[in-house]
């Protein structure tokens, strides 16, 4: 991404941002096209309607317009109208006005409704409208810039909780694992991978996990009856996770999607419909997760999730599709703790020597999972050798 001072001083920086110029009188257009040639990427429209079907077209061709600076008086749809709509089209557009004339109202109207980046009067000087496109591109850059340190913090964040999730309760780390697999491929076969709203969710799904003790996981893993109060302490997991996840700011909108999680699948049907694409299949995968550590067959649970009336059908079968990768493949080796490096799949649950379980079948190694295993082999001792599936595509 390039940074806002580059873009600022690079002419190479200035081209690739696309600039929209929207006014009804074609020679206007035509004069301020002669004035930015080379200086920057122009596209033009003579009504606020066809700016919004440009707008369109660039954000479907993954090439957004960064400015917009539109006339204020127009007929059918004028500059503030306009400006509002591309306010909640494109939020991350700047916004401006050069206008020859305009009545205080509708001025008002765009500062307010438009959130206005500036307000230009008409005629108005070439290097003055160059400095101001210059100024306005560097303000797109930042507001992306900051976006993504933000959304890059969050996601590191993420992982960290992750691995101390792993060390606190192996268990908890294999479902959120399994949630981010599933998401993941699910996501992309729905075309949401570039949401980064999906793997952090995944990864922060089961946080909540670590108030219900390690006994009442191993029983549902294992397929055992749980007792009143463990099964209560159990399904109250996704509350105890919006409860930490809401003191984070940003994560607010998260902690609503983990907080409604389904955790028993009797309780699927009693909820909304899913707008949100994304939210959906979050929604979807839980579901689905909560039957398999459950141990309900796969065809009650596909069942269950079509018939409840919450997912588009598109969603649930990129869910059921996504399943496939509950159960890793790879080469099978037996090896020492010594050998075992991040990447593998653990092929046996491993003990120690006290008979303590360390990581549970299915799991995947990380480098912090790996250098556990061996901190305990070099103090209590570890039950090798352990059985290992080293992943097809792999540089182990």
């Amino acid at each position: 991404m390039l940074s806002p001072v580059r873009t600022w001083f690079g002419r190479a920086g200035l081209l690739a941002r696309r600039v929209l110029l929207v006014d009804d009188e074609p020679r206007i257009l035509d004069a301020l096209r002669r004035t930015l040639h080379g200086k920057f990427l122009v596209e033009t429209a003579t009504s606020g309607r066809e700016g919004l079907k440009i707008l369109a077209e660039c954000e479907v061709a993954s090439s957004p317009i960064a400015v917009v600076m539109s006339d204020m008086m127009m007929p059918g749809m004028n500059g503030a109208e306009f400006l509002a709509l591309v306010h909640e089209i494109a939020p991350d557009t700047v916004r401006l006005v050069l206008s020859g004339q305009a009545d205080l109202p509708s001025t008002i109207a765009a500062i307010n409704d438009a959130e206005l980046f500036r307000f230009l009067t008409k005629p108005i000087d070439a290097d003055v409208l160059v400095t101001t496109l210059q100024a306005a591109i560097a303000q797109y850059d930042l507001v992306l810039t900051e976006r993504e340190l933000l959304q890059q913090t969050l996601a590191g964040v993420a992982e960290v909780l992750m691995e101390v999730l792993g060390l606190a309760s192996p268990l908890a780390h294999r479902r959120a694992t399994r949630a981010r697999q599933m998401l993941t491929t699910a996501g992309e076969q729905l075309g949401l991978g570039g949401d980064w709203r999906i793997p952090l969710a995944a990864m922060l799904s089961q946080i909540g996990c670590l108030a219900v003790p390690a006994p009442v996981l191993a029983k549902i893993e294992e397929g055992r009856m749980l007792t009143g109060q463990e099964r209560a302490m159990y399904l109250g997991h996704p509350d105890v996770a919006r409860g930490l996840l809401q003191r984070i700011p940003r994560l607010e909108g998260i902690a609503e999607w983990i907080g409604a999680q389904v955790t028993d699948l009797r309780d699927l049907a009693s909820g909304p419909p899913e707008e949100d694409t994304s939210q959906a299949c979050f929604a979807a995968v839980a579901a689905f997760l909560a039957g398999y550590h459950e141990g309900i067959p796969l065809e009650e649970t596909s069942d269950q999730l079509r018939a409840c009336g919450r997912f588009d059908a598109a969603v649930v079968e990129a869910v059921l599709r996504a399943s496939g990768v509950l159960e890793p493949r790879g080469i099978p080796k037996v090896v020492p703790v010594s050998d075992i490096h991040a990447g593998m799949y653990f092929d046996q649950d491993v003990f120690t020597l006290e008979g303590t379980v360390l990581v549970r079948r299915h799991e995947q190694a990380t480098e912090t999972v790996v250098q556990r295993l061996r901190n305990f082999a070099a103090s209590v001792g570890v039950r090798e050798p352990v059985q290992v599936l080293v992943p097809l595509v792999s540089h182990l």
